[in-house]
């Protein structure tokens, strides 16, 4: 992934996203996880339109289609983040899309997608069922399929997040970032590493759904069969074919993280800062539970999104695990 393709991307998708803030982490948070003043920080992307990082990606990727393609329309499989973010960005430009989604996605990312699409399609409750899905669809309709990670365009959207913080924090050591499919991380890491290529990049990924760990470790990328996590967002089999070579060449180490240590650093954002954080944009901060680790790096945990159902929310933060 070239730099100059991800500063590209920001001067096209400028007009339709917001620039998200970087947020210091406030005193009852440092106190918690123990870090010294001006050392933590939060990139709230669920300060992001439509409440997560994915339409800097939905954006780039249908601006830079052909008229051709772009009259086509296009399809996307996606959990409810990146549906809402191409449904939205479609929608604001013009273009027919067909959103795939799982029966078992949010009822908030399903409503929200509902929204702006009225084509949205739910097949199985898999990765893999979607996929299949739009795979025919595409075919009988003749749509472009666009990938929520895997897709150049997508990834260097996604890349525009680090340019926003190298900005604000000039000085940073450490990145934090959820792993679903790797577009995001991708994309952040080919920045950093390209700007500032002394910064520690670690993704992080939970515990039931380790197939990048699991990869980063064997060097040969692995796919689930089964994943069993709250983080909605995350529940990707494995990452993309594009990704894996960024993802394996910029990152330094691939951290999991428990269910209820994510649900834990909901409770904190919550708390400590009146952020309402989904499971997996909480994932990077859960990373920081519990150990002394990175307490003397200038640190920034990306937060990936805010969309979660208000109730299940409450659930959570009163202490029902339960998905």
């Amino acid at each position: 992934m070239r730099i100059e393709a991800i500063k590209e991307a920001r001067e096209r998708i400028r007009p339709y996203t917001v620039r998200t803030p970087l947020v210091e982490a406030g005193l009852d948070l440092i106190r918690e996880l123990k870090f010294p003043k001006r050392s933590l920080y939060l990139k709230c992307d669920n300060f992001q339109v439509t409440r997560s990082f994915k339409p800097r990606g939905a954006f780039n990727a249908l601006l830079t289609l052909d008229p051709q393609e772009a009259a086509r329309g296009v399809i996307t499989r996606s959990s409810g983040n990146f549906a809402q973010a191409l449904a939205y960005a479609s929608s604001v430009l013009g273009i027919d899309s067909t959103i795939v989604m799982p029966t078992n996605a949010p009822k908030v990312k399903r409503e929200s997608t509902q929204r702006y699409c009225q084509k949205v399609v739910y097949a199985g409750s898999t990765a893999n069922e979607g996929d299949a899905e739009v795979e025919r669809l595409a075919r009988e309709r003749g749509m472009v399929k666009l990938s929520p990670f895997n897709h150049p365009a997508v990834i260097a959207g996604q890349g525009v997040a680090a340019l926003e913080i190298l900005e604000d924090l000039p000085d940073l050591e450490l990145f934090l970032c959820p792993v679903g499919g790797g577009g995001l991380l991708s994309g952040c890491a080919a920045a950093l590493a390209n700007l500032k290529p002394g910064i520690k990049i670690i993704a992080v990924e939970p515990e039931g759904g380790n197939d990048f760990f699991l990869s980063f470790q064997s060097k040969k990328k692995v796919s689930l069969s089964h994943i069993d996590t709250i983080a909605d967002g995350l529940r990707t089999p494995t990452v993309g074919d594009l990704n894996w070579p960024i993802l394996l060449q910029y990152v330094h180490e691939v951290i999991t993280v428990s269910d209820q240590a994510i649900v834990a650093a909901m409770k904190l954002l919550y708390r400590a800062m009146g952020l309402v954080i989904e499971p997996s944009g909480a994932a990077s901060l859960a990373a920081l539970i519990g150990t002394e680790r990175f307490r003397d790096q200038r640190c920034v945990c990306m937060l990936s999104g805010g969309n979660v159902d208000l109730t299940q929310f409450e659930d959570w933060i009163k202490g029902t695990l339960a998905d």
